[in-house]
C-alpha cells in the first residue's frame, strides 16, 4: 500500500538529541554551544538575550539558536 510507505533518512554524520525541562534558568552569563539549541517555551515570563537584543517569549513559542549565537535565557519574576 503506497499510503503506508515509511520515510527513512540516513545521516552522513552522527546526530544526537538531548532534552531538558527546567523551571529556572541555570546560566546567567552569555554563552554559546557546539550545537543548535531548540527551546520550547512553557511559561509566559521568559526572555532570551541574543547578542545585544532582548526577545520576549511566551508560552508556546519556539526559539532556535545557531551554535554560534551568543545568548542567555532569563525569567522575569512574577
Amino acid at each position: 500500500n503506497q499510503a503506508m510507505l515509511k520515510y527513512k533518512e540516513f545521516l552522513q554524520e552522527d546526530f544526537s538529541v538531548k532534552h531538558k525541562i527546567t523551571t529556572n534558568t541555570e546560566k546567567q552569563d552569555l554563552h554559546i554551544h557546539d550545537a543548535f539549541e531548540l527551546i520550547f517555551v512553557l511559561s509566559d515570563n521568559l526572555y532570551c538575550d541574543i547578542g545585544n537584543h532582548r526577545y520576549m517569549a511566551t508560552k508556546g513559542n519556539v526559539i532556535l539558536l545557531n551554535n554560534m549565537d551568543l545568548h542567555r535565557l532569563g525569567m522575569y519574576k512574577t
